[in-house]
């Protein structure tokens, strides 16, 4: 169990450490301590209705534990961006996969599945600006700009997958 949740935390981090390089003078931080597992089952809860996590200033970690189309088939996550044009779309990651996203303003809904479980390790964390970040001039405009201030699309980054085997304690 400890090898597992160093592996989980090392997916999360390096989801974090990828999300930072996207987002100059953003960094992301959380506690494992506060991590917990999201269960689908088809003969139970097999999805989850559209909300927000309703965290101010911060954003949720999905790391996907299952393999898809072997462990469960369905699910899937479906966000709802926002604005006239913007359609709903959704994300299947793959074993191992981290996804992304702003907690307090992006609509989403788990997908239900059809068959087996998934399995989803979800963390909150904060988002910190770093102050001696360097600006470049859109991102200038868009911290002057009210406007700006709508959903963030999906950032989907592809961990190197842990050992899932070990995961699932079957090593």
């Amino acid at each position: 169990p400890e090898d597992s949740q160093r592996e989980i935390k090392a997916a999360l981090e390096l989801a974090a450490a990828r999300v930072s390089q996207e987002l100059p003078g953003v960094t992301l931080e959380f506690a494992m301590s506060r991590a917990f597992v999201i269960v689908y089952d088809a003969k139970r809860q097999k999805g989850l209705k559209k909300h927000t996590d309703g965290r101010q200033e911060g954003a949720t970690l999905l790391l996907l534990i299952p393999k898809p189309q072997r462990d469960f088939v369905g699910g899937g996550t479906r966000f709802f961006p926002g604005g006239i044009l913007e359609s709903s779309f959704d994300a299947k990651p793959g074993l191992g996969s981290t996804i992304v996203f702003p907690s307090d303003t992006l609509q989403h809904e788990g997908l239900p599945i059809k068959r087996g479980r998934r399995l989803l390790v979800c963390v909150f964390a904060t988002k910190k600006q770093i102050s001696n970040a360097p600006q470049d001039d859109t991102e200038a405009a868009a911290n002057n700009d009210p406007s700006s201030e709508t959903a963030s699309p999906v950032v989907a980054a592809a961990a190197d997958p842990p050992d899932i085997a070990q995961l699932r304690g079957k090593a």
